[in-house]
């Protein structure tokens, strides 16, 4: 009689320390999942005249220069540019991203541009260049290998660019939230 009470007493423990396991991970991932639905949220920034929404939790910058703001994802190496460039009565939207993509050849290692096409967002034509390059970092550390995005649209008297850029192995399930950003700069969707 003792055995059987010993083994019910066994079980009873397996199963309160099973229990215990699962809601501890089911605690766990909740919290994860409440983190990241918080760190994407967006928050509003507006610096010189163009206005966006960014993820809560990136860091946000004002530029200097055709750089308006840029936002970053430190954890990620993720990273958005804001730019409005001027453009003179010679120069259209293809001009302006080729004189950015040869900057960037002369600055970046091992850049080259993937895919360069017209597109239509919301309505509005623009031009996109998707590029790579060799992010060469500190010393001790081994280079990354980068991809971005460059969105290019007329505003006004200037080309309004929109830049995206991650690690490659990150570069995939960053767009989609890039993807937002770039709909909620000031004239791409309407504001």
């Amino acid at each position: 009689m003792a055995a059987i009470t010993n083994d019910k007493k066994l079980n009873l423990e397996r199963n309160s320390n099973l229990l215990v396991i699962l809601v501890t991970i089911l605690a766990l991932l909740i919290g994860v999942w409440v983190k990241n639905s918080f760190e994407d949220q967006p928050r509003h920034v507006e610096f010189d005249s163009i206005s966006a929404d960014v993820p809560n939790g990136w860091i946000v910058q004002g530029g200097v220069g055709d750089l308006v703001f840029s936002a970053t994802k430190l954890a990620r190496n993720q990273k958005y540019f804001v730019r409005l460039v001027s453009s003179s009565s010679n120069d259209n939207i293809e001009g302006a991203a080729l004189t950015l993509n040869q900057a960037r050849s002369l600055t970046l290692d091992f850049f080259r541009v993937l895919e360069e096409t017209s597109v239509a967002v919301d309505g509005r034509e623009g031009y996109r260049v998707t590029y790579a390059y060799v992010d060469e970092r500190e010393q001790d550390t081994p280079p990354l290998v980068m991809k971005g995005i460059d969105y290019y649209f007329t505003q006004g008297e200037k080309i309004l660019i929109i830049t995206f850029t991650s690690p490659i192995d990150s570069y995939e399930e960053g767009l989609s939230l890039f993807t937002q950003f770039r709909d909620s700069v000031s004239g791409i969707s309407g504001e």
